[in-house]
């Protein structure tokens, strides 16, 4: 039996749904994460400084804010060189002008700079120790550091400087969703950002996983159609439309708002990676395996979508493409417990090399040590190796990790049942029945208790 990915809704700041499986059947996350809306990383939708420019008409701009102008420009299309030129020149025309300050720490942020950035932000404050403009700078800079409650701290201040500071709200309300774990108050900064501007994009985004975080699956939903209705050419709302139907186990759905967004931009990858794992989940296999390989042409280091693409060759019968996936998938990140696991499973189960299913299957568990599937399939191998007392040990270290699996006790009461340990056979039988009365080991371990009971 393979496993597929299921995309599921992890409602804490984001939305959760990369997950790798086990050739056992339990789906086991591998960390990977697709997404398209990070509020952990607030410089990606907005520009510090530039806000300033705003009320002031182009006609009438001084050289420095002209200059300012096109580095917000060039900084938020990522063209990171011509921003740093154009606010070099701000500087030229006036060495004071603190818009271009700001905007190169900024820059430096996105650089992952932070020390140039903190030094930019210096001379800033130096320039005007009372601008709001600067705390929310700060702020910036500490929540990219990970120092959550000092940033916190320096986005209050600007909002006590200025309460109508649009970035401080939209920024200390991304701390909350995404650091803070505070849900409520996030939606309460977000709902504040919009006042100031109702049609901010990102602000929207922000309060509909906000409101799903708060467990307001509709009301974020609403917000999410709103917000693609009024930005068309913005896959981002598709794609989150997609999850939340996803996490709410409406896959047609959730395959139909990713393709609207992939129809939106054809190369988006959080969107195409979700649909391939919704494909999977609805037994899709073509289309699923189309979206993996459509991905891992996109970004070949793509090592997760090879795993996944390997457990769809696998449960279709395409054993040496699954094989060659999930060596290719090792490769490129030897850490990749599922695919160690599955290989280990699968030379196992072909009755080929032993010596090197013991070494995968080892692998598996040195890089995920509470995944008990891992130790379940380490134990299969060494009870093959004929290894019994390290794999009794195995399979008595998966029946003590979550989830509760039924396969660990039917194979310790198999080889208690061998070794004549018939209390400890009974037990374990007892208990894999318990779990899952179901299973095609079930019948066996009846008949044999009832054997045993004689």
């Amino acid at each position: 039996m393979t496993c597929l990915p299921a995309p599921r809704a992890r409602l804490a700041s984001l939305l959760y749904a990369s997950m790798a499986c086990l050739a056992l059947g339990t789906p086991v996350p591998t960390g990977a994460v697709t997404q398209a809306f990070d509020p952990s990383r607030p410089w990606d939708r907005s520009a510090l400084g530039a806000d300033a420019l705003e009320s002031t008409p182009a006609g009438k701009r001084s050289p420095a804010q002209r200059a300012a102008a096109e580095g917000f420009e060039q900084l938020l299309a990522g063209r990171f060189t011509e921003a740093e030129a154009a606010f070099g020149k701000a500087l030229a025309a006036d060495a004071k002008y603190l818009p271009a300050l700001l905007g190169l720490a900024d820059l430096r942020l996105r650089q992952r700079r932070p020390a140039d950035a903190q030094a930019f932000i210096e001379r800033a404050r130096a320039l005007d120790p009372a601008s709001p403009d600067v705390y929310t700078a700060f702020g910036r800079f500490q929540f990219g550091q990970g120092r959550y409650e000092e940033a916190k701290a320096s986005y209050l201040k600007a909002l006590q400087l200025d309460p109508q500071a649009f970035l401080a709200h939209l920024d200390l309300a991304d701390l909350y969703a995404s650091a803070l774990r505070d849900p409520r108050a996030a939606e309460q900064e977000y709902r504040r950002a919009l006042a100031l501007r109702p049609g901010h994009t990102p602000a929207r985004l922000g309060l509909a996983l906000a409101l799903l975080s708060s467990g307001k699956p509709q009301a974020a939903l609403a917000e999410l159609q709103a917000v693609a209705k009024a930005a068309p050419n913005d896959p981002t709302a598709w794609h989150l439309i997609g999850r939340v139907h996803a996490g709410q186990g409406q896959f047609a759905e959730a395959a139909d708002a990713l393709s609207e967004a992939l129809r939106v931009r054809p190369d988006f990858m959080p969107a195409l990676l979700d649909r391939a794992d919704v494909y999977a989940e609805m037994g899709k296999d073509s289309a699923a395996a189309a979206d993996y390989e459509r991905a891992i042409k996109l970004n070949p280091r793509d090592a997760v979508s090879r795993v996944k693409l390997g457990m769809i060759y696998q449960r279709t019968g395409a054993t040496t493409r699954a094989e060659e996936a999930y060596r290719a998938a090792l490769r490129l990140d030897p850490r990749l417990a599922p695919a160690a696991n599955n290989l280990a499973m699968m030379a196992l189960r072909a009755g080929g090399n032993l010596d090197e299913a013991l070494e995968l299957a080892r692998k598996a568990v040195a890089a995920a040590p509470q995944v008990p599937q891992f130790h379940d399939t380490l134990g299969r191998v060494l009870r093959a190796r004929g290894t019994r007392a390290a794999a009794i040990a195995a399979f008595e270290k998966a029946t003590t990790l979550p989830p509760p699996l039924a396969d660990p006790w039917y194979q310790l009461g198999q080889l208690h049942d061998e070794a004549g340990n018939r209390a400890g056979a009974m037990a374990a039988y007892r208990k894999a029945l318990e779990l899952d009365p179901k299973a095609p080991e079930a019948a066996a371990a009846r008949a044999r208790l009832q054997a045993l009971g004689r």
